[in-house]
Protein backbone atom coordinates (compact mmCIF):
# COMPACT_ATOMS: atom_id res chain seq x y z
CA UNK A 1 0.00 0.00 0.00
CA UNK A 2 1.29 3.34 -0.71
CA UNK A 3 -0.24 6.79 -0.89
CA UNK A 4 -3.53 4.93 -0.35
CA UNK A 5 -3.41 2.92 -3.20
CA UNK A 6 -2.98 -0.87 -3.69
CA UNK A 7 -0.34 -1.57 -5.84
CA UNK A 8 2.58 -4.63 -6.00
CA UNK A 9 6.29 -4.73 -5.76
CA UNK A 10 8.66 -6.43 -7.60
CA UNK A 11 12.50 -6.90 -7.16
CA UNK A 12 14.88 -8.18 -9.60
CA UNK A 13 18.12 -9.82 -8.77
CA UNK A 14 20.72 -9.94 -11.87
CA UNK A 15 22.59 -13.10 -12.50
CA UNK A 16 25.97 -13.22 -14.38
CA UNK A 17 24.71 -16.59 -16.13
CA UNK A 18 21.16 -17.28 -17.94
CA UNK A 19 19.22 -20.60 -16.70
CA UNK A 20 20.03 -23.50 -19.13
CA UNK A 21 16.59 -23.90 -21.60
CA UNK A 22 15.67 -27.26 -22.27
CA UNK A 23 13.95 -28.07 -25.79
CA UNK A 24 12.67 -31.68 -26.21
CA UNK A 25 12.17 -33.90 -29.75
CA UNK A 26 10.38 -36.66 -30.82
CA UNK A 27 10.67 -38.23 -34.12
CA UNK A 28 8.53 -41.22 -35.98
CA UNK A 29 10.81 -41.38 -39.60
CA UNK A 30 8.27 -43.05 -41.56
CA UNK A 31 9.39 -42.42 -45.14
CA UNK A 32 10.06 -46.45 -45.60
CA UNK A 33 6.86 -47.99 -43.92
CA UNK A 34 9.00 -51.21 -43.49
CA UNK A 35 11.38 -49.47 -40.98
CA UNK A 36 9.68 -46.36 -39.32
CA UNK A 37 12.39 -45.28 -37.01
CA UNK A 38 11.43 -43.87 -33.52
CA UNK A 39 13.54 -41.32 -31.38
CA UNK A 40 13.58 -39.19 -28.65
CA UNK A 41 15.96 -36.01 -27.51
CA UNK A 42 16.21 -32.74 -27.14
CA UNK A 43 18.48 -29.90 -26.49
CA UNK A 44 19.87 -28.07 -23.76
CA UNK A 45 21.76 -24.80 -23.81
CA UNK A 46 23.57 -22.89 -21.10
CA UNK A 47 23.60 -19.24 -21.97
CA UNK A 48 26.69 -17.25 -20.97
CA UNK A 49 28.29 -19.79 -19.31
CA UNK A 50 32.47 -18.58 -19.34
CA UNK A 51 31.44 -15.13 -20.45
CA UNK A 52 29.07 -12.77 -21.74
CA UNK A 53 27.52 -14.24 -25.64
CA UNK A 54 28.84 -18.14 -24.80
CA UNK A 55 27.08 -20.05 -25.07
CA UNK A 56 26.84 -24.10 -24.67
CA UNK A 57 24.81 -26.38 -26.94
CA UNK A 58 24.22 -30.04 -25.98
CA UNK A 59 21.94 -32.16 -28.55
CA UNK A 60 21.75 -35.96 -27.38
CA UNK A 61 19.22 -38.70 -28.81
CA UNK A 62 17.91 -41.97 -28.27
CA UNK A 63 16.21 -44.88 -30.11
CA UNK A 64 16.57 -45.85 -33.38
CA UNK A 65 19.25 -43.25 -33.35
CA UNK A 66 21.84 -42.96 -30.45
CA UNK A 67 24.19 -39.88 -29.83
CA UNK A 68 25.17 -37.23 -28.06
CA UNK A 69 26.63 -33.44 -30.09
CA UNK A 70 27.87 -30.71 -28.32
CA UNK A 71 29.36 -26.86 -29.63
CA UNK A 72 30.75 -23.98 -27.13
CA UNK A 73 30.82 -20.95 -28.49
CA UNK A 74 32.63 -18.11 -27.29
CA UNK A 75 33.41 -15.00 -28.58
CA UNK A 76 36.92 -13.08 -27.88
CA UNK A 77 35.51 -10.37 -26.11
CA UNK A 78 31.70 -9.13 -25.01
CA UNK A 79 32.20 -6.06 -27.78
CA UNK A 80 33.43 -8.06 -30.99
CA UNK A 81 32.03 -10.61 -33.57
CA UNK A 82 35.23 -12.77 -33.64
CA UNK A 83 34.92 -15.82 -31.82
CA UNK A 84 35.46 -19.83 -31.95
CA UNK A 85 33.61 -22.67 -31.27
CA UNK A 86 34.67 -26.36 -30.16
CA UNK A 87 32.36 -29.40 -31.15
CA UNK A 88 32.41 -33.27 -30.86
CA UNK A 89 30.12 -35.06 -31.97
CA UNK A 90 29.79 -39.49 -30.94
CA UNK A 91 26.57 -41.26 -33.06
CA UNK A 92 25.35 -44.40 -34.10
CA UNK A 93 22.22 -44.29 -36.31
CA UNK A 94 20.56 -46.74 -38.92
CA UNK A 95 22.13 -47.28 -42.35
CA UNK A 96 19.90 -48.79 -44.88
CA UNK A 97 21.54 -50.26 -48.34
CA UNK A 98 18.95 -50.44 -51.23
CA UNK A 99 19.03 -52.04 -54.25
CA UNK A 100 16.94 -49.36 -56.22
CA UNK A 101 13.73 -49.64 -54.17
CA UNK A 102 14.11 -52.78 -52.26
CA UNK A 103 15.72 -52.81 -49.04
CA UNK A 104 19.10 -55.20 -49.09
CA UNK A 105 20.88 -54.58 -45.54
CA UNK A 106 20.54 -53.48 -42.47
CA UNK A 107 23.72 -51.69 -41.29
CA UNK A 108 25.37 -48.92 -38.56
CA UNK A 109 26.80 -46.06 -39.42
CA UNK A 110 29.16 -44.92 -36.14
CA UNK A 111 30.60 -41.92 -35.95
CA UNK A 112 33.13 -40.20 -33.64
CA UNK A 113 34.83 -36.91 -33.96
CA UNK A 114 35.66 -32.94 -32.70
CA UNK A 115 36.78 -29.90 -34.17
CA UNK A 116 37.88 -26.42 -33.88
CA UNK A 117 36.46 -23.54 -35.72
CA UNK A 118 37.40 -19.61 -36.09
CA UNK A 119 34.12 -17.49 -36.87
CA UNK A 120 33.16 -13.94 -37.10
CA UNK A 121 29.63 -12.49 -36.98
CA UNK A 122 27.90 -10.72 -39.51
CA UNK A 123 25.00 -9.24 -36.74
CA UNK A 124 22.18 -11.78 -35.34
CA UNK A 125 21.83 -13.29 -38.89
CA UNK A 126 24.84 -14.28 -40.68
CA UNK A 127 28.42 -16.19 -39.52
CA UNK A 128 31.67 -17.33 -41.53
CA UNK A 129 33.66 -20.07 -39.96
CA UNK A 130 37.20 -22.02 -41.22
CA UNK A 131 38.06 -24.80 -39.05
CA UNK A 132 39.71 -28.23 -38.71
CA UNK A 133 37.24 -31.93 -37.95
CA UNK A 134 38.91 -35.12 -37.30
CA UNK A 135 37.71 -38.71 -35.91
CA UNK A 136 36.73 -42.05 -36.98
CA UNK A 137 33.89 -43.17 -39.00
CA UNK A 138 32.76 -46.92 -39.00
CA UNK A 139 29.46 -48.48 -41.43
CA UNK A 140 29.14 -52.15 -41.29
CA UNK A 141 26.29 -54.43 -41.30
CA UNK A 142 24.34 -54.71 -38.12
CA UNK A 143 21.68 -57.50 -38.75
CA UNK A 144 22.38 -60.25 -41.50
CA UNK A 145 24.87 -61.11 -43.76
CA UNK A 146 26.62 -58.23 -45.12
CA UNK A 147 25.63 -56.82 -48.71
CA UNK A 148 28.00 -54.41 -49.34
CA UNK A 149 31.59 -53.46 -48.21
CA UNK A 150 32.47 -52.27 -44.90
CA UNK A 151 33.92 -48.72 -44.63
CA UNK A 152 35.77 -47.56 -41.59
CA UNK A 153 38.41 -45.33 -41.10
CA UNK A 154 40.13 -41.99 -39.62
CA UNK A 155 38.81 -39.20 -41.34
CA UNK A 156 39.86 -35.63 -41.62
CA UNK A 157 38.37 -32.18 -42.82
CA UNK A 158 39.22 -28.40 -43.41
CA UNK A 159 36.01 -26.94 -44.18
CA UNK A 160 34.91 -23.12 -44.83
CA UNK A 161 31.45 -22.50 -43.44
CA UNK A 162 28.82 -19.39 -44.62
CA UNK A 163 25.28 -19.47 -43.09
CA UNK A 164 22.49 -16.52 -43.44
CA UNK A 165 19.27 -16.84 -41.97
CA UNK A 166 16.67 -13.84 -42.44
CA UNK A 167 13.46 -16.89 -42.59
CA UNK A 168 10.84 -15.14 -40.01
CA UNK A 169 10.04 -18.41 -38.38
CA UNK A 170 12.26 -21.77 -38.12
CA UNK A 171 10.03 -24.16 -39.25
CA UNK A 172 7.42 -22.86 -41.43
CA UNK A 173 8.93 -19.08 -42.87
CA UNK A 174 6.31 -16.74 -43.76
CA UNK A 175 8.69 -14.05 -45.34
CA UNK A 176 12.85 -14.33 -45.48
CA UNK A 177 16.13 -16.22 -46.81
CA UNK A 178 18.28 -18.68 -46.31
CA UNK A 179 21.91 -19.48 -47.49
CA UNK A 180 24.51 -22.28 -46.14
CA UNK A 181 27.22 -22.72 -48.02
CA UNK A 182 29.67 -25.94 -46.77
CA UNK A 183 33.01 -26.68 -48.44
CA UNK A 184 35.33 -28.82 -47.05
CA UNK A 185 38.76 -30.62 -47.72
CA UNK A 186 39.09 -34.03 -46.91
CA UNK A 187 42.77 -34.71 -46.86
CA UNK A 188 41.63 -37.88 -45.61
CA UNK A 189 38.50 -40.25 -46.05
CA UNK A 190 37.75 -43.78 -45.11
CA UNK A 191 37.31 -45.84 -48.08
CA UNK A 192 39.68 -44.22 -50.04
CA UNK A 193 43.65 -42.69 -50.71
CA UNK A 194 42.86 -39.69 -52.46
CA UNK A 195 42.08 -36.18 -51.17
CA UNK A 196 38.35 -34.99 -51.72
CA UNK A 197 36.80 -32.26 -51.80
CA UNK A 198 33.27 -31.18 -51.60
CA UNK A 199 31.02 -28.20 -51.74
CA UNK A 200 27.35 -28.43 -50.78
CA UNK A 201 24.90 -24.93 -51.48
CA UNK A 202 21.64 -25.12 -49.62
CA UNK A 203 19.05 -21.58 -50.55
CA UNK A 204 15.57 -20.94 -49.29
CA UNK A 205 13.50 -18.01 -49.90
CA UNK A 206 9.89 -17.52 -48.47
CA UNK A 207 7.73 -14.64 -49.94
CA UNK A 208 4.05 -13.79 -48.34
CA UNK A 209 1.18 -13.65 -51.34
CA UNK A 210 -1.45 -12.93 -48.52
CA UNK A 211 -2.47 -12.37 -44.92
CA UNK A 212 -2.81 -16.10 -44.56
CA UNK A 213 -0.55 -17.59 -47.39
CA UNK A 214 3.26 -18.00 -48.47
CA UNK A 215 5.26 -19.52 -51.41
CA UNK A 216 8.44 -20.89 -50.74
CA UNK A 217 11.06 -22.04 -52.68
CA UNK A 218 14.30 -24.18 -51.55
CA UNK A 219 17.19 -25.42 -53.78
CA UNK A 220 19.97 -27.11 -53.33
CA UNK A 221 23.49 -29.11 -54.10
CA UNK A 222 26.08 -30.55 -54.13
CA UNK A 223 29.51 -31.70 -55.89
CA UNK A 224 32.98 -33.36 -55.29
CA UNK A 225 34.62 -31.57 -58.22
CA UNK A 226 34.30 -34.44 -60.42
CA UNK A 227 36.80 -36.58 -58.16
CA UNK A 228 36.36 -40.18 -58.95
CA UNK A 229 37.25 -42.06 -55.85
CA UNK A 230 35.85 -40.06 -53.20
CA UNK A 231 35.39 -43.51 -50.40
CA UNK A 232 32.21 -43.41 -49.30
CA UNK A 233 29.45 -40.89 -51.32
CA UNK A 234 29.74 -38.05 -49.28
CA UNK A 235 25.57 -36.60 -49.90
CA UNK A 236 22.86 -39.11 -49.40
CA UNK A 237 18.74 -38.50 -50.59
CA UNK A 238 16.29 -39.72 -49.12
CA UNK A 239 13.66 -39.26 -46.00
CA UNK A 240 11.86 -36.56 -44.42
CA UNK A 241 12.70 -33.45 -45.80
CA UNK A 242 14.78 -34.64 -48.64
CA UNK A 243 12.81 -36.60 -51.25
CA UNK A 244 10.23 -38.09 -48.59
CA UNK A 245 8.88 -40.79 -51.25
CA UNK A 246 12.38 -42.18 -50.52
CA UNK A 247 14.13 -44.28 -47.84
CA UNK A 248 16.35 -42.64 -45.55
CA UNK A 249 20.21 -42.49 -47.62
CA UNK A 250 18.53 -44.51 -50.34
CA UNK A 251 19.98 -42.47 -52.49
CA UNK A 252 23.75 -41.93 -52.11
CA UNK A 253 25.75 -39.57 -55.10
CA UNK A 254 29.17 -37.38 -55.54
CA UNK A 255 26.74 -34.72 -56.17
CA UNK A 256 23.02 -33.98 -56.84
CA UNK A 257 20.95 -30.86 -57.11
CA UNK A 258 17.48 -30.59 -56.05
CA UNK A 259 14.44 -28.10 -56.34
CA UNK A 260 11.54 -27.92 -54.30
CA UNK A 261 8.95 -25.66 -53.89
CA UNK A 262 5.91 -25.08 -51.81
CA UNK A 263 2.80 -23.44 -50.54
CA UNK A 264 2.03 -22.84 -46.85
CA UNK A 265 -1.65 -21.51 -45.66
CA UNK A 266 -2.21 -20.55 -41.80
CA UNK A 267 -4.77 -20.68 -39.86
CA UNK A 268 -6.19 -18.02 -38.36
CA UNK A 269 -10.06 -16.03 -37.87
CA UNK A 270 -10.48 -15.46 -41.80
CA UNK A 271 -9.06 -19.05 -42.60
CA UNK A 272 -10.21 -21.72 -40.12
CA UNK A 273 -8.29 -25.05 -39.66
Amino acid sequence: MQDGQPGLAVEAEQKDYAPPTVHPAFVIDGSDYKNVLFEVGGRITFLDLGGFGSEWRNDFVAGSEYGLKTEYFHPFTSYTSWFVAVHGTADSSPFFVYQRDKLEGDYRNRLMGAGLDLGYTFGRGAELRVGYEAGYRKINEDIGSPVAPEVHGRFGATSLLYRLERFDDPMIPRRGARIESTFKFYDTAPGTRDSVPTEELKLGIAERTSQSSSLLFFASGGTSFSTKDTGFPPFSLGGPLRLSAYGTNELLTNQYFLLQPAFSISCGKSLPC
